[in-house]
């Protein structure tokens, strides 16, 4: 017997199109994370030349999660708002509290979970419900821990609450429903 496999560049004519869709979203409380966002470009300003790089990407990390929580009601109401146009949704974030927020606001849709807490058993059991239980219509999944090595062709539409580091993981998140076997047409990748 022989295995022939091929690269995502040889195939890629093959494969329905993808689109990516920013979409605006209001903070609740703006002027929280223009306090936040004051304080941080003050304490830039304070430290010179002498910023310490490691403090000041945990200070832009702190920004993320004050503006992912000052707009995380709205992006629900949202994918509440998407899913009645669409059957299935993968929704991708990075942190635990934002994740653990979705699957309880979103539980009507019998979400599954896989992030960096969920061991690798229970990753293929949650894979295979989304893939195959029509009642299971949300993923939620950390970008790197569900962002490779899975596939998730049941969706056509991919939600990335908040943003990895780097664009690569992206692509690789988006890849996981953008893949040879996919059932719908065209994938949609909203940010």
């Amino acid at each position: 017997t022989v295995m022939l496999r091929r690269t995502k560049d040889e195939v890629l004519p093959d494969l329905p199109t993808k689109r990516r869709i920013v979409q605006a979203m209001a903070l609740n409380n703006r002027s929280e994370y223009d306090r936040v966002e004051n304080d941080f470009i003050g304490w830039l300003r304070g430290k010179g030349k002498s910023v310490d790089k490691v403090a000041v990407i945990s200070q832009i990390e702190y920004l993320k999660q004050v503006a992912v929580q000052e707009k995380l009601d709205n992006c629900i109401e949202w994918i509440y708002d998407c899913m009645e146009n669409v059957n299935k949704v993968i929704v991708f974030a990075t942190h635990h509290e934002v994740i653990d927020t979705l699957k309880l606001k979103l539980k009507e849709f019998k979400p599954v979970v896989i992030d960096g807490r969920v061991p690798e058993k229970k990753r293929t059991e949650a894979v295979d419900k989304f893939q195959n239980d029509p009642k299971v219509r949300i993923f939620i999944g950390n970008i790197q821990a569900a962002g490779t090595g899975i596939t998730l062709t049941a969706a056509d539409t991919t939600v990335f609450l908040e943003l990895a580091w780097t664009p690569g993981d992206h692509d690789q998140a988006e890849a996981r429903c953008h893949r040879i076997g996919q059932e719908s047409e065209s994938v949609t990748a909203y940010y």
